[in-house]
C-alpha cells in the first residue's frame, strides 16, 4: 500500500509540537521560577518584618512584666509601706517616681528593682524624701 502524502507532514507538525510544548514549558518554568524568586524576596522582606514586630512585642511584654514584678516587689518590701512607688519601665530601664522615707529606703528600693530579671538600669533620680501618705 501506498502511504498517504499527509503522513510524513503529520509527523512533521507532530514533532514541531512536541518542540514547541517543550519550549514552552521551558519558558514557562523559568518564568515561574522567576516569579517565585521574587515572592520568595517579598516574603523574605514580609519575614523581616514580622520579627520586628515580634521583637518589639516581646519587649512591650517584658517591660509590662518587669513593672509588675517590680511593683509587687516594692509593695513586698517594709521601706516602701506607707508610700507610694511609681514604676515606668522602657526596654529594660527601670524609672523610679514618688515619695519615700529616707535614703537608706531609697537605696534599698533601687537595689530590690535591680534584682528583678530582665531591669538593666534603675533610675532613682525622680523618688523624693518625704512623710508617708495617709
Amino acid at each position: 500500500m501506498k502511504k498517504s502524502s499527509t503522513t510524513p507532514m503529520l509527523r512533521a507538525n507532530q514533532t514541531t509540537g512536541k518542540y514547541r510544548f517543550r519550549n514552552t514549558l521551558i519558558i514557562t518554568m523559568i518564568a515561574t521560577s522567576l516569579g517565585l524568586a521574587s515572592a520568595s524576596a517579598e516574603t523574605a522582606t514580609t519575614a523581616t518584618e514580622n520579627k520586628q514586630a515580634v521583637a518589639e512585642t516581646r519587649q512591650v511584654l517584658s517591660d509590662g512584666w518587669i513593672t509588675t514584678k517590680v511593683k509587687s516587689e516594692i509593695l513586698a518590701d517594709s521601706a516602701s509601706k506607707g508610700y507610694t512607688v511609681q514604676v515606668e519601665t522602657t526596654q529594660g530601664a527601670v524609672v523610679l517616681k514618688g515619695t519615700l522615707a529616707n535614703e537608706t529606703a531609697v537605696a534599698q528600693i533601687k537595689a530590690i528593682a535591680e534584682k528583678v530579671e530582665g531591669v538593666r538600669s534603675v533610675d532613682t533620680t525622680a523618688l523624693k524624701l518625704g512623710r508617708a501618705n495617709k
